[in-house]
């Protein structure tokens, strides 16, 4: 028995996958991968949040030893304590506290306190001459909304604060949908984040050292929790900490920060959900998470999350798996199997989360296709195990109708944009084309020359571009008659049976002929084609231009709405003005910058990303510079060699729109125009000023 067992097994496995192979197997693949990303689609935020918060809970991991980190928390009991009214808190106390941690040897204080508006002058005082003896201070800054608009402005400590510590770093969360924090603290290009900062003070030659080696410090990455369902690691109240013995902190990295949990209505919150709430309900202040994402780069022990395609390959590897061995076993049978194999994947799953510091989503195999998979075997087992035999016959082609009127097919020139009709116009040529689609020129019913721009799914790569592009001009189209900067929208149609979608709007003036179009001769005219026939500008005429491109970019930020990609080409003259035109990026302001794509022109993009106001003001003055100044935007803040070396006509003006330009462009968006009226302004002032100058000169002097 023991010889003929696995040869009669294995023979009754091979008959088992013949004959069931042919006809399920396939099908149970393919189903099974279907099934279980649809269910992934619809609830794969609830997949990936539970596949982590239950590995975080399950095995919680220990503090490090090295460094001993304390958090002081400003909770209520330091409030009633010291006798402190929320959100008043008396900066002399903080300078008390540095004494006592400088005394102690404390290793390094870090503030997530927002110094960002003065108290008394004592009070700021002492602080600063506080942090300035202890010299190992960093402190946090915060991005805001400015003005109702989006884009994130940097909200810096006092210039007093700011320079006395030693350092400062960008104090923001990036909680989830359901207020969980679960990834490291966002940075930016430009803005570290403050956990970053603290790391770095600990030991800055090697820090360099760990980052030469990982790479880049924006790359996503997931906070490993430590401590338990109690508390992830000890923490104290600031009055308790006051009241320590000498000594007490030394060698500690002292975390301070937080706010009484109890708020009035619109005060803002300052605790978060970790994967622990799930277990006791509470949530976490943002300076203990703070903390734990320092030590996270510190003991460089943080998450990394394995790659979506990644998970797409271990899909298809169960589904095959599955597809040869479930349908085999008897009902009974899969189910253990399945359950094993449940088993199996999170004993996988952990292991990879506490010796390699990786995460995936584990559920998504374990608790939704492994079930699936197991379910569709059972109903398959039901049918009858032989297929029979079905007779194919070939396909009869229907003989045709007598007097049936034959399907007519127009040709490709008669398809001049793919088969899309456009209502009451003659299309004349294509005038244009780009990445995702081309324009052509139009006539009306009545005569009318008109632009017609088609946009064709085929050319993105996925749907999201495809559909941001729509919800531009969706947003845009109620308000462009509203400003005469704004090029008109008069039209939009789509036609997904064809995959693109179109609009019609006022064609831009002819390069040579203005409004007298020749439809054969036509070219349009962009502040693109201007600079590239004229070079540079002259100076009234620059001024006339961004006085006009000002004032429509501020009606359009008034509308909550931002460009996102304003340059010479998407510039063009109706009637000889200037408007606002392609404005296939444009989106809400309201999403703000961290939900807004990074797209637009490379030179005429903000420092800080595109998504803002201040980014759209910045890449104006870009626009600018370059029709004042006759040289690439990528060579700011240049200027030209008639303007340094010799004395050139309008220098006086030319130089005062420097420093205009300069503040445009600001790298820095808090020093930055806020607001585009601020910078037409200063340009109508300028303009006036030249015009005055130019009335004198041509009056001549005074006898």
């Amino acid at each position: 028995m023991k010889k003929i067992w696995p040869k009669g097994m294995a023979a009754a496995l091979w008959t088992r996958i013949r004959v069931n192979g042919r006809r399920s197997a396939l099908i149970f693949v393919v189903t099974t991968t279907v099934a279980s990303i649809a269910l992934f689609s619809l609830y794969g935020d609830v997949i990936e949040r539970l596949s982590f918060d239950l590995l975080t809970v399950v095995l919680p991991a220990k503090p490090p030893p090295e460094p001993e980190v304390e958090v002081l928390e400003m909770d209520e009991k330091s409030y009633t304590d010291l006798g402190q009214i929320y959100p008043n808190w008396d900066r002399s106390l903080h300078a008390k506290m540095l004494r006592k941690l400088k005394a102690d040897g404390a290793r390094m204080v870090v503030f997530d306190v927002l110094f960002a508006d003065p108290t008394t002058p004592e009070a700021d005082q002492d602080l600063s001459q506080a942090m300035k003896e202890h010299g190992q201070v960093a402190v946090a800054f915060i991005t805001e909304s400015q003005s109702g608009l989006a884009g994130m402005t940097p909200r810096f400590p006092i210039p007093l604060i700011r320079q006395a510590a030693f350092t400062n770093g960008l104090a923001r969360p990036l909680p989830g949908k359901d207020w969980t924090v679960r990834r490291h603290f966002a940075e930016t290009e430009v803005f570290p984040s403050l956990p970053w900062v603290a790391a770095r003070m600990i030991d800055a030659r090697t820090w360099e050292f760990w980052l030469s080696k990982k790479g880049n410090r924006r790359a996503p990455r997931w906070l490993r929790y430590y401590g338990n369902s109690g508390s992830i690691f000890p923490r104290r109240s600031y009055s308790d900490g006051l009241n320590q013995p000498s000594g007490f902190f030394k060698n500690k990295v002292v975390f301070i920060g937080g706010s009484p949990r109890t708020k009035a209505p619109g005060q803002e919150v300052d605790t978060f959900r970790t994967p622990f709430s799930i277990v006791n309900g509470e949530a976490a202040p943002g300076v203990e998470i703070l903390a734990t994402n320092f030590l996270n780069l510190v003991h460089d022990d943080w998450l990394h999350r394995v790659s979506s395609s990644s998970h797409f390959m271990v899909v298809l590897l169960v589904a095959l798996v599955g597809g040869v061995v479930f349908p085999m076993l008897r009902p009974r049978t899969s189910l253990l199997s399945a359950l094993g194999m449940i088993v199996i994947c999170f004993g996988v799953a952990a292991w990879y989360f506490t010796a390699r510091n990786i995460w995936f989503s584990w559920i998504l195999f374990a608790g939704v296709e492994l079930p699936v998979a197991c379910v569709l075997a059972n109903f398959l087992n039901r049918k009858v195990e032989r297929p029979q035999p079905v007779p194919i016959a070939a396909p009869v082609e229907p003989a045709p109708v007598a007097g049936a009127a034959m399907a007519f097919k127009p040709t490709m020139a008669e398809q001049p944009l793919g088969g899309v009709s456009v209502p009451d116009h003659e299309v004349v040529r294509q005038v244009g084309r780009g990445a995702y689609g081309e324009v052509w020129l139009a006539k009306n019913a009545i005569g009318m020359y008109h632009a017609v721009k088609i946009i064709f799914r085929s050319k993105f790569p996925n749907e999201g571009p495809y559909e941001r592009e729509f919800r531009g001009i969706q947003k845009f189209m109620p308000v462009s008659r509203s400003h005469p900067g704004f090029v008109h929208i008069l039209h939009v149609g789509r036609n997904d049976a064809a995959g693109c979608f179109y609009c019609i709007m006022e064609a831009a003036d002819d390069e040579k002929k203005g409004r007298q179009i020749d439809p054969e001769a036509y070219n349009p005219k962009s502040l693109g084609s201007e600079l590239h026939a004229r070079g540079r500008l002259p100076l009234g005429e620059c001024l006339n231009i961004g006085v006009d491109l000002a004032a429509a970019l501020g009606s359009l930020h008034e509308q909550k709405l931002i460009h996102r990609d304003i340059k010479p080409g998407n510039i063009i003259f109706v009637n000889g003005k200037p408007k606002l035109a392609d404005i296939g990026l444009v989106t809400d302001v309201a999403e703000g910058l961290h939900k807004v794509s990074y797209l637009g022109t490379r030179g005429y993009i903000a420092p800080e990303g595109p998504g803002s106001a201040a980014g759209d003001i910045y890449s104006l003055g870009k626009v600018i510079y370059e029709a004042s100044m006759g040289l690439d935007c990528e060579q700011f803040p240049r200027l030209p060699t008639s303007l340094v070396e010799n004395a050139d006509e309008h220098s006086p003006e030319l130089l005062r729109l420097n420093e205009i330009l300069l503040m445009a462009c600001e790298p820095n968006p808090a020093e930055r125009y806020q607001t585009a009226a601020e910078l037409e302004s200063d340009l109508r002032a300028l303009r006036e000023k030249l015009a005055g100058r130019m009335a004198v000169s041509q009056d001549g002097p005074a006898h």
